[in-house]
């Protein structure tokens, strides 16, 4: 009995460790840079839903750049048919006017990190592929900044780590009024969505367009008691190299 149950177990690793074989080397890495924007949604009910930007500007954007890092192994089951994951780290720094609150200037940095699954189309001798991905995402915020020029570049409020910076001008002291991410209808410094999204890759560069839709609850407003749910959506579009 020992013989043919070890004959099958080594004939099951072998078989994972081809299959193992074939997923790492159609594994790639690329390097990819693009546009992103994102924007807020608030659902008051009744069929009332308000889209904005972090400034409650109705139907506006914060618009920013993606850079970053990714890997995405498949395994290939036949000629023109592949799956495989797509994961990775990325930098993403919104920049926007804070005038409606008073301001001159915000800027924010994000890091993004993707989990997808992948289903890919290759053809023309794998020198070509189009690709549909969809998975989780998570971004979390690391720090972003107000500023107003009147007071000079070199006074800004960091709200991550709840603290203002100031300096003397003429009589007056420059201040900054409190507000933090999570608090005061900020939104929260982490955000999980659900994305999808479709590429395009030609020899070894990419163009990939992914929509996310956040599951984080951010809570910018609350009326007797009663809190609103407010989710992100993001728009992004990349270009990159394999390597």
């Amino acid at each position: 009995m020992k013989k043919p149950f070890l004959i099958l177990l080594s004939a099951f690793c072998l078989s994972n460790t081809v299959n193992a074989q074939e997923f790492a080397e159609e594994g790639n890495f690329s390097a990819e840079v693009g546009y992103v924007n994102k924007q807020f949604v608030t659902d008051f009910g009744n069929g009332q839903v308000f889209h904005e930007n972090l400034f409650g500007l109705e139907d506006k954007f914060l618009h920013g750049f993606q850079v970053g890092l990714f890997y995405h192994p498949s395994l290939k089951l036949s000629e023109h048919f592949a799956v495989g994951c797509r994961t990775g780290l990325a930098y993403e720094q919104y920049l926007a006017s804070g005038r409606p609150m008073g301001y001159n200037k915000f800027s924010e940095g994000d890091i993004y990190i993707p989990i997808n699954g992948t289903i890919s189309f290759p053809f023309a001798d794998d020198r070509a592929e189009i690709s549909l991905h969809a998975g989780v995402n998570m971004n979390c915020i690391i720090y972003g900044k107000l500023s107003n020029a009147d007071w000079g570049t070199s006074t800004v409020w960091d709200y991550i780590s709840s603290s203002w910076y100031g300096y003397y001008m003429g009589n007056r002291y420059a201040r900054m009024e409190y507000l933090n991410y999570g608090e005061d209808g900020w939104p929260k410094r982490v955000n999980f969505g659900c994305e999808f999204g479709l590429s395009i890759r030609i020899s070894g560069f990419y163009l990939r367009g992914t929509y996310s839709r956040g599951i984080t609850n951010h809570c910018f407003y609350w009326e007797d008691g009663k809190r609103f749910k407010t989710t992100e959506r993001k728009l992004t579009v990349t270009i990159g190299a394999t390597f």
